[in-house]
């Protein structure tokens, strides 16, 4: 499955190196684990993940979700268990 990358997202992110170490360990969508939305390292994996849950392949797919976790979700919807069970709950199947 196709893994996107950096240059994929269209928003602006901080890159830190310890997010990068701390997140290489995630597996799943934790409920304990909250999704710092303004991290590259965070974001770009989860997305990832996400899709390959849903076997999508696409960019346009890629980016809308980034979007969705940028500007459409509330900020009580926080931990990677709870934006992947909104998402499944809000997405075109």
């Amino acid at each position: 499955m196709k893994e996107f990358l950096k240059s994929d997202l269209k928003y602006i992110y901080s890159w830190t190196l310890t997010k990068k170490i701390q997140n290489a360990w995630i597996k799943g969508f934790p409920n304990d684990r909250f999704l710092y939305r303004s991290e590259g390292y965070e974001v770009l994996p989860f997305i990832n993940r996400y899709l390959r849950t849903r076997t999508i392949k696409n960019l346009a797919a890629f980016q809308m979700i980034e979007k969705i976790i940028q500007f459409g979700l509330t900020k009580s919807i926080a931990s990677h268990a709870k934006i992947k069970e909104w998402l499944d709950n809000n997405l075109i199947r």
